[in-house]
């Protein structure tokens, strides 16, 4: 009953008419040959048309099968454990920048003086910290395999922070700070990201993982369908955060 449940569902969704015609024609011949009532002519024909629907059956499903190596070739081609060379060129070259993650000690300590740069031409930067108090980021530092230490995560965000408020002195208009009580599932820097040649350079934050965050992917706005998915996301993260005043001094 299972085979005629599946030629019931193909020939309701419109798949592989051409296949079960041709069976039913070739049945309906082989019994009306098998009665003496083939007509003769009729015969050569069918089995030519057989073979050619067969051929097309054929190509359909070897097209079919590079589709789902061509799937599969570009996922292992997606996900890899750093982020591409051009990656700074591609920054250097932007005029919008968001930035998200818990701390992003080492994100920030490396482009800094190319954040400064960017300031200094009136270019706009965005950063999202988790909060250096509050659930959000034990539930963060609870990430980290081996033993956590929460009182060195609140200092490492402290300190980013600092870095941030000194650049926002560049430009304060444009550089533009938030912390939000949300341990984050990602990282990410989104280059130019409501533009066209947008991209979004993603980091999954993992969980109990020897190697740490090694998994990151690189979106775009010019072919990637989930690329909308992520901008999207990091815009309600963005709106749910709260503006970084500072604490002691004023930011």
């Amino acid at each position: 009953m299972k085979i005629f449940t599946t030629i019931w569902n193909d020939i309701r969704s419109g798949d592989y008419i051409d296949v079960y015609i041709t069976i039913l024609a070739v049945f309906t011949l082989g019994i009306l040959n098998i009665i003496g009532e083939a007509p003769a002519d009729w015969l050569n024909s069918v089995i030519l048309g057989a073979l050619g629907v067969l051929g097309i059956s054929a190509l359909r499903s070897a097209h079919h099968f590079q589709q789902i190596t061509s799937l599969m070739s570009s996922s292992r081609q997606l996900f890899q454990n750093s982020f591409p060379a051009a990656m700074h060129a591609e920054l250097v070259a932007s005029d919008e920048l968001w930035f998200v993650g818990v701390s992003l000690t080492r994100t920030i300590k490396t482009y800094y003086a190319d954040l400064e740069t960017h300031l200094r031409k009136g270019h706009l930067v965005k950063v999202l910290l988790v909060h250096p108090e509050g659930a959000a980021v034990e539930m963060a530092e609870s990430r980290v395999y081996g033993r956590s230490n929460v009182a060195r995560a609140k200092t490492d965000i402290r300190a980013v922070l600092e870095d941030l408020c000194r650049l926002k002195t560049i430009a304060p208009e444009k550089m533009l700070i938030r912390t939000i009580q949300n341990p984050l599932a990602f990282g990410a820097v989104a280059v130019n990201p409501e533009s066209l040649h947008g991209a979004l350079y993603m980091e999954h934050y993992s969980y109990q993982m020897t190697g740490g965050s090694v998994l990151k992917f690189v979106l775009r706005e010019a072919y990637d369908e989930w690329y909308d998915f992520f901008r999207d996301e990091m815009r309600n993260l963005w709106e749910h955060g709260v503006e970084w005043t500072g604490e002691q001094a004023a930011c």
